[in-house]
């Protein structure tokens, strides 16, 4: 019995319950359900949780224990001036505490903060600050911009907010912040800091050609032992040449490779934008900018991690409540590269049932999720057909349904390499099956889509996010048709999997007790709301 997929019925949802909160201030806790839930929305993308852990330990709570405030960019006045803030390369060389070399990571984030403020093409200091895109990275970002900002003296007209929301709505392969470019909004001013390739007493680092030297500073700092290591941050506006994304991304990809630390990241902070136009309604008919998705992210990291600590319930259930459609549930059978003779593409597959498979085609991102069925060619030799049945602008991606224990844990941190109901990038899912060699690996994931926000969905969008922007579209001629705002194709028939019987989105439901939609419960009381 087969029948056509019914994913065609489900519709993006907007996080509707969140959109009376003015303010919301973030413990600990409170990051770590945001990377949590984030990585649901980002559809492969977005950066490893493991970096939203690593900025996050750099952050210093207030007397309160407050991390950061969010607030609703409905609170903001039209002229006030909101900064995107983002990272670029891999903070791996970073990521280490017994070199002292993680210290370095707050110096550079108020480097980036400060070239924005002192470069001329910008006006005023960053007091809003926003993420470029969704991921277990990316959104922490700009609240480990505004808490490094923020634990110096602080005052009502010096603080830096986080704006509750993004320019994206899932994670994107370039930096184009899609909602202000399809709408003609610039955001010239790009200014960025890294951590210069020389260290220690050598020569004085010399920025990259053509960009503008705001400042440099050195920066020292101890491991546990005492020893110290200096190192250079540079602060600097990128030359007027660089005009867009994809400019830009060939920019700092060569500072990356050429001038910067080996293996660390660059901060970028981009040319303001104004309030009023980024709350503006553009072809997609909804604002251009994704609010709210913040706390979203957080309401779902919060029920995702106590369903864990329960180890009772059902992990897709806080998925579903936000729109997300369940393919099937299986094996994760593991990451290769070179699909379809493109080098850059890589696929994984999830082995549902019997001789069915899911295999996902991604290029850093999630792109076309189809069903792959084995056909018999000759006498013990055999093909496939792929048969797309999802595409992005929609955020593919696999949920974990079961613990994976690290085979070679360092630290008693380390015990665990997945915890049930953990969403994955693309990086961990590669890092996880570099544990398991022989190609066995213990994972059972659900697969699963989330309708994109609207700004995604214009021709515009479809063409920054689509299959048709990694060229895939030519690849399978049923895809296509992708690039047109009717973008999921529904006429492929397979067996439909078994879906449990959820609660449709946003409809509340008592789960252990509680409205698993009354997000804002008592464990948060510095939330604040309109009044009704």
């Amino acid at each position: 019995m087969t029948k056509q997929s019914s994913f065609t019925n489900a519709k993006y949802t907007s996080p509707e319950q969140h959109k009376n909160l003015l303010s919301f201030k973030m413990k600990q806790k409170d990051v770590e359900r945001v990377i949590c839930g984030s990585a649901a929305f980002a559809g492969g993308g977005g950066g490893a949780k493991k970096w939203g852990h690593l900025f996050l330990d750099q952050c210093k709570p207030d007397s309160e224990g407050v991390i950061c405030e969010a607030i609703s960019i409905s609170q903001l006045q039209d002229e006030d001036t909101i900064v995107p803030v983002a990272l670029m390369g891999s903070p791996e060389s970073l990521n280490d505490k017994t070199s002292g070399q993680d210290q370095v990571l707050t110096p550079l984030a108020l480097a980036a903060r400060d070239a924005w403020g002192a470069c001329p093409k910008n006006s005023g200091s960053m007091k809003y600050v926003i993420s470029v895109e969704v991921g277990g990275t990316n959104s922490i970002v700009p609240m480990f911009v505004a808490n490094a900002s923020n634990q110096e003296s602080v005052t009502p007209e010096n603080k830096v907010y986080v704006i509750d929301g993004d320019l994206q709505g899932r994670a994107v392969q370039s930096l184009v912040q899609l909602g202000p470019y399809q709408n003609g909004l610039s955001t010239v001013g790009t200014c960025f800091s890294y951590i210069a390739k020389e260290s220690g007493d050598g020569p004085l680092p010399v920025p990259p050609k053509d960009s503008t030297l705001l400042f440099k500073q050195q920066f020292t700092v101890k491991n546990p032992s005492g020893k110290s290591t200096n190192f250079w941050i540079l602060g600097c506006a990128c030359p007027d040449n660089v005009q867009n994304a994809a400019e830009l991304e060939a920019y700092l990809s060569n500072l990356l490779r050429n001038h910067t630390y080996p293996k660390s990241v660059i901060a970028v902070a981009f040319g303001g934008l104004k309030c009023g136009d980024l709350m503006k309604h553009g072809e997609s008919g909804e604002a251009i900018c994704s609010p709210n998705t913040v706390h979203r992210s957080w309401a779902v990291g919060k029920k995702l991690i106590r369903q864990r600590q329960k180890m009772a319930g059902d992990v897709f259930l806080p998925l579903q409540q936000h729109g997300a459609y369940l393919f099937g549930t299986g094996a994760f059978q593991g990451i290769s590269t070179a699909a379809e003779a493109r080098s850059d593409i890589g696929r994984y597959t999830v082995r549902i049932n019997g001789s069915r498979t899911l295999t996902c085609l991604f290029h850093n991102e999630n792109v076309v999720l189809g069903v792959e069925t084995p056909l018999a060619k000759s006498e013990g030799e055999y093909e496939t057909s792929f048969e797309p049945i999802c595409t992005a602008p929609d955020s593919i991606n696999l949920q974990a349904i079961n613990d994976v224990l690290n085979p070679k844990p360092t630290n008693p941190n380390d015990e665990y390499l997945v915890r049930s109901g953990d969403c994955f990038s693309n990086d961990e899912l590669s890092a996880i099956q570099r544990h398991f060699p022989n190609g066995s690996i213990p994972l059972y994931v659900n697969v699963f889509a989330i309708p994109s926000a609207p700004l995604n969905r214009t021709t515009v969008g479809l063409d920054h996010v689509g299959p048709q922007h990694w060229h895939l579209a030519e690849g399978f001629p049923s895809v296509k048709g992708l690039s047109e705002l009717e973008y999921i194709q529904s006429h492929t028939e397979y067996q439909e999997p078994q879906v449990r019987n959820l609660p449709q989105p946003n409809s509340p439901r008592s789960v252990d007790g509680e409205n698993v939609m009354d997000d804002c419960s008592e464990e948060q009381p510095v939330i604040q709301k309109k009044d009704s």
